[in-house]
């Protein structure tokens, strides 16, 4: 898995199956893919851009793949990428209190699942949901929610797989538990098991951990927690001086405006922009607000280039010495009375 850590640079020809975009994947990073991609869930959905350009490392790409899967992606023994959905049919090994070291401890059954919702965890009130009223009327709430999916960036996008990974999480239930036993090292992660309490109940489970040693004989501890009820995706960048973006968005729906305010850091900056749409207008009420955090040395002149029709409202230069400012202003751009040449700190309003 460490091969994944590398920085993604994308080389699909687009729109792209998700299939293909996996095996691109592997092949990027020199991993051949285990997985039988006829079995995937969404194999067919269509990517219709690239949507990690900030940086993001492998491991990032990977683990959104996985969600649009429905499961998560290991490196098997054969050092294959394996993309493991939890199997509900068939279990594959049954341990019974014979073969315990410790005594066996469960928790309450998790599931079953009658919920699943996909959204951005900044957007309130815009999910896309599957739900089995029944279930929840006899069972309670049981809820899977998906949220920030890179791929995911609307509700057209999200209702394309949302059918296909409510097919495959509905009505997933097991009992988390642990113990530690002696003979069970080929078990692997996702694995079903029927699993026997010391009075021979028989309870079913998944191993989502799973350790062992070798000391003449092999012994391990397995132990299985209940899934956190929101599944979110890994934002991961290799180049520290990359931008780090947070939108934040807000849907009012009763005066029918969505507001949105994006914060950019660099190395150098921090960028503060608030967009508020409604049915008329698009109005950008705070514009721009750059903190540059540059520390410079013999710097003798500021030029600023390329930034268009804008309204300047102040530029300050500060320093701890003093500066003669030769501004060549436009004819739209005037020293305001505050503007002071030969100041420590010179403003032009």
């Amino acid at each position: 898995m460490q091969k994944f850590n590398k920085t993604y640079i994308d080389n699909n020809n687009y729109p792209i199956a998700l299939w293909k975009y996996l095996q691109n994947l592997c092949s990027f990073v020199e991993i051949e893919l285990g997985t039988d991609i006829t079995k995937l869930v969404n194999k067919d959905y269509f990517i219709i851009g690239n949507p990690f350009t900030n940086n993001e490392d492998c491991k990032t790409v990977l683990s959104n793949i996985a969600q649009l899967c429905g499961g998560f992606a290991k490196i098997g023994r054969d050092n294959k990428l394996y993309i493991i959905t939890l199997d509900k049919e068939t279990t594959v090994e049954e341990i019974d209190g014979s073969n315990y070291m410790e005594n066996f401890s469960k928790n309450e059954e998790y599931g079953e699942v009658n919920s699943l919702i996909l959204r951005l965890s900044q957007v309130e009130g815009e999910n896309t949901t599957r739900q089995d009223e029944e279930s929840i009327t006899a069972n309670g709430l049981t809820e899977i929610t998906i949220a920030d999916n890179y791929f995911l960036k609307d509700q057209a996008e999200r209702e394309k797989v949302i059918d296909k990974l409510w097919d495959k999480l509905k009505g997933l239930k097991y009992l988390p538990f642990s113990t530690t036993y002696y003979g069970y090292p080929y078990l692997d992660t996702g694995d079903y098991i029927t699993i026997l309490d010391s009075k021979d109940n028989k309870y079913k489970s998944y191993i989502f951990n799973h350790s062992f040693i070798f000391n003449g004989g092999f012994s391990g501890k397995i132990e299985t927690k209940a899934l956190t009820k929101t599944q979110t995706s890994y934002k991961n960048t290799n180049d520290v001086k990359s931008k780090f973006r947070n939108v934040e968005y807000k849907v009012d729906k009763i005066n029918g405006t969505i507001t949105q305010i994006v914060e950019q850091q660099t190395e150098t900056e921090n960028k503060l922009t608030q967009t508020i749409q409604d049915v008329n207008s698009i109005k950008q009420n705070v514009t721009d607000i750059i903190d540059y955090k540059r520390e410079v040395e013999g710097i003798t002149e500021i030029h600023l280039t390329e930034s268009g029709k804008q309204d300047l409202l102040k530029l300050e230069v500060k320093g701890n010495k003093a500066y003669e400012s030769n501004l060549f202003p436009s004819e739209d751009l005037y020293p305001s009375e505050n503007l002071e040449p030969n100041m420590e700190g010179s403003e032009l309003l």
